[in-house]
């Protein structure tokens, strides 16, 4: 529920905000990361967001930490502590849960490796370990969408001691890992400073042991300070510092100070014997911290250490267009000088609409040919510390006059050629033209000069599969201006007729299909036809198969009659009658000829 807050809040806000992206990636963190405190001894937790290279305007978390050993005494948010101007959920914290949260936002876009949202005030409650851990977190981007940019959260450990007062162990925020820690030019030398990926953990309480003899004086300390991993950089964190140097067994004093001068020299007055002090947050500006060791010889070299405080954006300032806010200039040139009076700026960040950002080095730059059209150009200034200063400029580029197009062949063939066009626009402009298919996909392409009499014609040589297409035409000059583009009325590529019948074109396809259908559609009939011959065929053999057999039924019963007549060889019967049972069965035999022959002649038939 909390997300959908702060992603709600993110869109509203971006709707007034530009974008200006180069990667999607913040990270909240909690500075200082550890430190040892005594218990009812009071210390400070910043929640930080470093979104360096994304703009954000809003963020929210949740902090847990053990009720039992940590307790919040305040919550500051206010002007100076925090970039937020706005709160949806306003900071509020619990003892009783061991939590802080909030919901906040910003009406402009973001950019810095360190921001501070709030700053937290805790007391030691009782001895232990604690981890102040950070959940329910989103860093949303100012891209209109509500973006979450977050890619990661670091916490941090705390341990409160019983005993003597510690002094606060700073760490390095997310982004300072120490590589190695190089001499400073002009400030003498760090000599031999260690090459660590994580510093060890110094202490900072006192060492009671007894010193080694010394046969000689001490060598220049070897310093680092984990915030400020190189001393040649600037840095816009403020916070809490631990300066730390290594103790040979001889050392048996050190005293170290930290001031604006670049050859200040400690009081040779030792302070104790210690790994490590703790500093509070420096003021912007160069600091140096100056570190000597004693042993029984006497006091050795002092060891300086510049740290660079840059807190502070460049100053504001203006984008400008040689050619005006409204050209048709396609290459205008934009300058944007501004100054930063710590650090310096180091470089711009220059971006056009969502575009892959251009990094600039100079406050000047000449764009490449662009489209026309409105261009949102959002510029970034970025001093040596990583603090940064955002202009926007709304350039609105003309177009050219747009041409004219019309197709000469409304239909091209399969294999062949393509399409024939023409048109007219201004003398001395060249057209380009390209050939799209029904999804928009380029087929062709093709540039052709207008004439002097600004008329121009394209043929396009490349066969064309069957579709639907149309040609996009658009003019451009000498200077790389461009004009919107126009569509052809829509043409389709079809296969060369085979033959033309009657002013009807068939083509390859279209005859074997026809010819096809027509052996089809023969077979067919001629199947049906034999079968309705079959069944008459069938028919006549049934009706003269009935016929003879009825014939000859009669004739073997007037056969019957005769012979039932005769007695030996003497007729029983009257000879009249015996004469006309012969001549009615020649009658039937001639009957049953007829029928046989006709029967047969029609089932021939």
């Amino acid at each position: 529920m909390r997300l959908k807050f702060v992603l709600c809040l993110s869109i509203l806000l971006g709707v007034f905000i530009a974008p200006a992206s180069v990667a999607h990636a913040a990270t909240i963190f909690l500075s200082p990361s550890s430190g040892t405190y005594q218990v009812g001894q009071t210390f400070a937790v910043e929640v930080r967001v470093n979104s360096a290279d994304k703009a954000f305007n809003a963020a929210q978390s949740m902090i847990q930490f053990p009720k039992d050993i940590l307790e919040v005494k305040s919550v500051d948010s206010s002007q100076g502590a925090t970039v937020f101007n706005f709160w949806l959920d306003a900071p509020h914290f619990s003892n009783a849960d061991g939590s802080v949260g909030f919901v906040g936002g910003s009406t402009s876009g973001i950019t810095d490796k360190s921001v501070q949202i709030i700053k937290i005030i805790f007391s030691g409650k009782s001895a232990g370990s604690a981890t102040v851990a950070i959940s329910d977190a989103a860093v949303t981007a100012s891209d209109g969408s509500g973006t979450n940019i977050l890619t990661g959260t670091q916490n941090a450990q705390f341990t409160i001691t019983p005993g003597v007062l510690i002094p606060t162990t700073a760490t390095t925020t997310p982004a300072q890992v120490v590589t190695s820690t190089a001499p400073v030019a002009g400030i003498g030398s760090v000599s031999g400073a260690p090459a660590l990926t994580t510093p060890p953990a110094p202490s900072t309480q006192p060492i009671v042991r007894t010193a080694t003899p010394a046969k000689s004086l001490p060598e220049k300390p070897k310093v680092y300070v984990p915030l400020f991993p190189d001393p040649l950089k600037w840095s816009n964190i403020k916070t809490d510092f631990l300066v730390a140097w290594s103790i040979p067994s001889d050392i048996s004093g050190v005293n170290v100070v930290v001031n604006e001068s670049k050859t200040f020299a400690p009081p040779q007055k030792s302070i104790g014997l210690f790994e490590a002090k703790s500093f509070p947050a420096l003021k912007e500006g160069i600091w140096y911290v100056h570190v000597i060791f004693k042993n029984s010889v006497g006091w050795g070299p002092v060891a300086h250490y510049r740290l660079a405080v840059d807190t502070t954006a460049p100053q504001p300032f203006q984008i400008t267009s040689d050619a005006g806010q409204n050209t048709d200039n396609p290459t205008p040139t934009l300058h944007f000088k501004t100054n930063d009076n710590l650090s310096g700026v180091e470089k711009y960040i220059l971006q056009i609409n969502n575009e892959d950002p251009v990094v600039l080095t100079k406050d000047q730059y000449t764009l490449s040919a662009q489209s026309p059209g409105e261009k949102q150009i959002t510029i970034q200034a970025i001093d040596a510390a990583g603090n940064a200063t955002k202009a926007s400029l709304l350039l609105d580029i003309i177009p050219l006059a747009a041409p004219t197009v019309s197709l000469q062949n409304k239909s091209v063939y399969t294999g062949e050629m393509g399409a024939v066009v023409s048109g007219t626009g201004l003398p001395g402009e060249h057209v380009l033209l390209e050939t799209k298919n029904s999804v928009g996909v380029v087929m062709d392409k093709l540039e052709t000069p207008v004439d002097e009499f600004g008329n121009w014609q394209a043929h396009f040589n490349d066969p064309l599969p069957k579709d639907t297409y149309y040609v996009e035409v658009t003019s451009h000059d000498a200077r790389g201006a461009r004009s919107f583009p126009i569509r052809s009325d829509i043409f389709t590529s079809r296969e060369h007729p085979l033959m033309t019948i009657g002013g009807i074109e068939i083509s390859q396809t279209n005859f074997f299909v026809t010819l096809f259908l027509i052996i089809a559609v023969g077979l067919l009939l001629g199947w049906i036809l034999y079968r309705i011959w079959r069944l008459q065929l069938n028919r006549r053999s049934v009706i003269a198969q009935r016929d003879v057999m009825n014939t000859f039924t009669s004739s073997l019963e007037s056969l019957d009659k005769i012979l039932l007549g005769l007695d030996g060889r003497r007729l029983k019967t009257d000879p009249s009658e015996t004469k006309f049972l012969l001549a009615d069965l020649k009658e039937k035999l001639k009957k049953a000829q007829k029928y046989i022959i006709d029967n047969i002649k029609e089932i021939d038939e």
